[in-house]
């Protein structure tokens, strides 16, 4: 029961494992997601990977949205001094 619980409520990783999905350029690296995802077999395989995806390309949105906000914050502080 609990490892339907956790299919169907999304996967969580840490920083540091979401990471490995990014470009050198601070792009979201999709052809090592898709082979990631491609090894995700057995049991409920097509709801596992679309968490999965979902929360890789969700948790990439926040990290983009982090930056330009801090981008923005930093434009802020040089046009103040």
């Amino acid at each position: 029961m609990r490892l339907f619980a956790a299919i169907l409520e999304g996967i969580t990783l840490t920083d540091n494992e979401y990471s490995k999905y990014l470009k050198p350029n601070g792009k979201l690296d999709f052809q090592l997601l898709w082979k990631d995802l491609a090894d995700i077999t057995g049991f409920w395989h097509e709801p596992r990977r679309k968490s999965y995806y979902e929360a890789v390309t969700e948790w990439y949105e926040q990290h983009t949205s982090d930056d330009r906000s801090k981008q923005s914050e930093d434009k802020g502080v040089s046009h103040a001094q």
